[in-house]
């Protein structure tokens, strides 16, 4: 899928691309160096391009695809209660900017960033838990999709009840 702007009548839709080329890897290593701490490291490596104009124009990078996607995740339960740690790391990205005036697109590079997000759980009773979760915990400023915002500092908490 790509998103095209016709020149002429500036009309612009989403259209199927014509050939796609996709290599990477991806491979995660999880231990548990000490009782009720698990612990877990995953790397992703992408190269994804639109190859419908390979011929003339050369490959083109495929938009919002990372190159590279570093995760770290930590987690401690201790009797009712459970901690997780989460560190992303993700890297630099194709976009495209739209001009206000005249809607042209241009490519456009977004930076690579990191994401620290902390969430822990109290099992009150077998059936009720009581939770907490911050989100974005180092209020990093980041962008997914260009122009659009994205989540900064957010703490969120509440209970949570299962039927059984």
């Amino acid at each position: 899928m790509s998103f095209y702007t016709d020149p002429a009548s500036y009309q612009s839709q989403y259209v199927n691309l014509g050939k796609v080329e996709t290599q990477g890897w991806e491979a995660f290593v999880a231990a548990e160096p000490v009782s009720q701490l698990t612990l877990r490291l995953g790397y992703t490596k992408l190269t994804a391009n639109d190859m419908t104009q390979a011929d003339t124009l050369g490959p083109i990078p495929l938009v919002r695809r990372a190159d590279y996607k570093i995760s770290l995740d930590a987690g401690y339960q201790w009797r009712a209660a459970h901690v997780q740690l989460s560190v992303q790391r993700v890297g630099a990205r194709w976009d495209l900017a739209f001009d206000p005036v005249t809607y042209a697109s241009r490519q456009v590079s977004l930076e690579p960033y990191t994401l620290v997000n902390l969430a822990a759980a109290y099992d009150i009773t077998p059936v009720l838990q009581a939770y907490f979760k911050i989100n974005n915990l180092l209020d990093a400023d980041y962008t997914e999709v260009s122009g659009y915002n994205t989540l900064r500092f957010a703490a969120l908490g509440g209970l949570r009840y299962q039927w059984k």
